[in-house]
């Protein structure tokens, strides 16, 4: 399943532990309210981990393994 969702959501998923790869697509943003995807990436144990540009947006990719 594709979930294309905010910080609440995806954080939610995450910690439910939902969620088996990762495409976080980031650019330029002007304002935005709530907590950094950040906190709850840095958490994360990745797998096969690809980053790239494309365009004026940076590119994550990875798998998650569990635990």
């Amino acid at each position: 399943m594709l979930l294309e969702a905010g910080t609440t959501l995806l954080s939610s998923y995450l910690a439910a532990g939902l969620v088996d790869q990762l495409r976080v697509y980031t650019g330029a943003v002007n304002g935005g309210r709530g907590p950094s995807l950040a906190e709850s990436l840095v958490r994360l144990k990745l797998e096969g981990r690809a980053d790239r540009e494309l365009g004026g947006d940076s590119v994550l990719e990875a798998f998650l393994l569990e635990g």
